[in-house]
């Protein structure tokens, strides 16, 4: 995956400065981005953060999981939008 990519993100290096709440979804079996990589990125994330396992989605289908729209528009609510 990193040769297809010309400007890699490093947004482990940045997420220490990012100081708003956020949940981070997770996809059990993501093969581009592994959860244990989100879980890095929750951890170092300067503001609270909620990451939520998506169990059984993939990265190609963890829009279709039942849960990732009602974790979506619970962050929403939360924040008043």
């Amino acid at each position: 995956m990193r040769w297809l990519l010309r400007h890699p993100f490093d947004s482990l290096s940045l997420a220490p400065r990012l100081h708003l709440p956020t949940r981070i979804l997770l996809a059990q079996y993501d093969e581009t981005i592994a959860p244990a990589h989100g879980a890095r990125l929750a951890a170092a994330w300067g503001a609270p953060v909620t990451p939520i396992l998506l169990p059984g989605a993939s990265h190609e289908d963890i829009v279709f999981h039942p849960r990732f729209w009602l974790a979506v528009a619970a962050f929403l609510a939360e924040q008043g939008r």
